[in-house]
């Protein structure tokens, strides 16, 4: 159920998967990969944040 998830837990930065929103943006048929947009609630306490790029690919690759 939404907000009932586990987080995810990286050095300083909490984060569960249902609080996150994706869009895809476009297919790239040679590569067969897409570029999405990642919607993050609260985006502004963590942007300047190292490891946030790597917390959300490792939660995209686990859902």
């Amino acid at each position: 159920m939404k907000g009932l998830d586990n987080p995810y837990i990286f050095h300083e930065i909490t984060l569960k998967a249902s609080e996150l929103n994706f869009l895809p943006l476009e297919y790239h048929e040679l590569s067969q990969k897409f570029d999405i947009v990642v919607f993050l609630k609260n985006y502004n306490l963590y942007c300047d944040t190292k490891t946030l790029q790597q917390a959300i690919f490792i939660m995209m690759q686990d859902i």
